[in-house]
């Protein structure tokens, strides 16, 4: 998605009084290619996976 609409979709949430989360990964295409980039983008998703179900403690996700 390019920036232009990602910023225009969180406009129009903010503006329906909706809550989010993003991270945005400037130099990256439609995926993630670099190692580290990839590990921090899985450790957001299973950190809000597991802040959503009420996980008690975080953990840390394992290289893939």
């Amino acid at each position: 998605m390019h920036l232009q609409n990602t910023e225009q979709f969180a406009y129009e949430l903010q503006r329906a009084g909706k809550s989010f989360e993003m991270m945005v990964y400037p130099k990256s295409a439609h995926g993630v290619a670099d190692p580290r980039l990839r590990k921090h983008m899985y450790q957001l998703m299973f950190d809000f996976v597991m802040g959503a179900v009420g996980s008690p403690s975080p953990a840390v996700v394992p290289e893939p």
